[in-house]
């Protein structure tokens, strides 16, 4: 599973001459009769410079966590967080395993 996020909506804190903020990412796969089948948890720690932080800004951040399936139908839900602002996000996406 590839989540793209973008960083742009996050409220960074500043800290010296670095933008802070912490993001979690939780991603969980059900089958047909909703039973979990598997979750994942990243988290990603930002210390960034102006620079660097414009950058993502404009590419945005994939993040990629592996799930071994059998073929068939399954509801993807990803879930982020982020420290600073506090913003919780989500997103559901069914997707067919051949």
């Amino acid at each position: 599973v590839v989540t793209r996020i973008d960083v742009t909506h996050m409220r960074f804190r500043k800290s010296g001459d670095r933008n802070v903020d912490d993001l979690v990412l939780v991603t969980t796969i059900f089958d047909r009769a909703a039973n979990m089948i598997g979750s994942r948890q990243t988290t990603v720690k930002f210390h960034l410079l102006d620079a660097s932080l414009e950058k993502l800004g404009r590419q945005g951040l994939n993040i990629k966590q592996g799930f071994d399936v059998k073929p068939g139908t399954y509801l993807v839900r990803s879930v982020v967080q982020e420290s600073e602002g506090a913003q919780l996000s989500a997103l559901n996406h069914q997707v067919e395993i051949p």
